[in-house]
């Protein structure tokens, strides 16, 4: 039987995937969890992937300077009317998009908790999570 080397980390997979998903930069993120859990990049990396976590390529844009954006500016065409109705349909769906992330939001956050809460007891218990 061929059993897989466990990371030691000071956090758990789940805290790690949560800490790197929710990052803005997911380079850097990498480099902090390396650190924070005394391990490798390459370590982290396995756990992410373990957990079935998409690991995400930070994308450059180039700096462009104040002049040139400006130049940029002043050549971006008139844009067209949308007719009201359009418009109107558009802003109803947002509203019910925005709905639906708030409750998911909060679902997220009541199941945060309740996670941290039965982490924080079977630690209490001695028990290893």
């Amino acid at each position: 039987m061929d059993e897989e080397k466990k990371i030691n980390t000071k956090m758990s997979g789940y805290e790690i995937c949560k800490e790197y998903r929710e990052s803005k930069n997911p380079t850097a993120q990498l480099k902090i969890l390396a650190q924070l859990n005394c391990c490798d990049e390459k370590d982290i990396l396995k756990i992410l992937e373990d957990n079935n976590e998409p690991i995400r390529k930070r994308t450059y844009r180039p700096k462009v300077k104040k002049a040139e954006a400006a130049k940029n500016l002043a050549e971006v065409p008139a844009k067209e009317e949308i007719p009201n109705f359009i418009y109107a349909a558009l802003v109803d769906k947002l509203h019910a998009i925005d709905e639906v992330i708030s409750a998911k939001k909060t679902e997220i956050t009541c199941l945060e908790k309740e996670y941290t809460r039965l982490h924080a007891w079977l630690k209490s218990q001695g028990l290893d999570v």
